[in-house]
Order: C-alpha cells, then sequence, then structure tokens
C-alpha cells in the first residue's frame, strides 16, 4: 500500500510542476500541492506504522508523522531518498 500512496504522490507532485507557471491554472497548482503533500505524510505514515490517519484534520496527520519521525530519531532530511 506504501507504493500506492508514493506513486500518488509522485504524480501530483509533477502535475504541479506543469502547471507552476502558468497563471491560468493557480486554484489547481494549490489543489495539486495539498494533495501531493497528504498523499507523501499517507505513504511515510503507512511505510513507518502499516497505516494512515483517516479524517479532515490534517495538521492531526502532521503532528502524528513528527511524533513518528521522532520516535526512531529520524529528521525530516530521512524521506529524501523517496523523490523523484
Amino acid at each position: 500500500m506504501f507504493e500506492v500512496f508514493l506513486e500518488r504522490a509522485n504524480h501530483l507532485s509533477a502535475a504541479r510542476k506543469l502547471v507552476a507557471d502558468d497563471a491560468d491554472y493557480t486554484s489547481a497548482l494549490a489543489l495539486l500541492a495539498v494533495h501531493s503533500a497528504i498523499s507523501w505524510n499517507d505513504a511515510v505514515s503507512m511505510r513507518l506504522v502499516g497505516n494512515v490517519v483517516k479524517g479532515e484534520d490534517h495538521m492531526r496527520a502532521v503532528v502524528l508523522l513528527e511524533k513518528q519521525c521522532a520516535s526512531r530519531k529520524m529528521n525530516r532530511d530521512g524521506f529524501k531518498h523517496l523523490r523523484n
């Protein structure tokens, strides 16, 4: 399941890069950035603990991910190898 979330994050991020310089797509750019970040968070959570946070409170997901990383003594640079 990790691979599904990672692939989704990569696709959304690639689409974000395609529209980044086009003023006609600013709303789409924002949505793609948010959903890419959510998918990245889901991928990392799936890899670390085997599940994802459900619900609308995205900050809760961020806080839980920070706790998961801290408990494993991982900093924010620990996931650079996942990026394309």
